[in-house]
């Protein structure tokens, strides 16, 4: 009899976490995978951080194509309005100052460099793809 009691609290719990789950998914969708997101290449970033340069340049070019692909959706996080792409923008201010603070002005400003010429190459190879 008390095992049976224990199975029927487990299974009303079970069951409010669901409902708590779904209603979760509903109202709080963006939210949570702004969140989500933003945490995952925090990770990223302080990974390549202690790796190398080579690295850090690779998120930076990243991040720069994922501004390039989700900038223009809109999305409502917290009541504001705004593009889906400002993780990735925020990233990008990281990334250049663990550069400019680890290897200096010339390899930050090289990082760039590549930056630029890797988006417009995605920015010209996704015109070719969609004609």
């Amino acid at each position: 009899r008390a095992e049976e009691g224990a199975g029927a609290k487990s299974a009303r719990a079970s069951n409010l976490f669901r409902c708590f789950v779904i209603c979760y998914n509903i109202h709080m969708f963006n939210e949570s995978l702004f969140i989500i997101s933003a945490l995952i290449n925090i990770v990223f970033i302080l990974f390549a951080a202690r790796r190398s340069v080579d690295w850090l340049l690779g998120t930076v070019i990243v991040n720069l194509i994922l501004i390039g692909i989700f900038g223009s959706k809109f999305i409502t996080i917290f009541g504001l309005t705004t593009n889906a792409g400002n993780v990735f923008y925020a990233s990008v201010f990281l990334v250049t100052h663990f550069i400019l603070e680890r290897y200096g002005k010339r390899v930050g400003l090289k990082t760039i460099w590549y930056a630029v010429v890797f988006v417009t190459f995605f920015s010209l190879m996704s015109q070719f793809a969609t004609e």
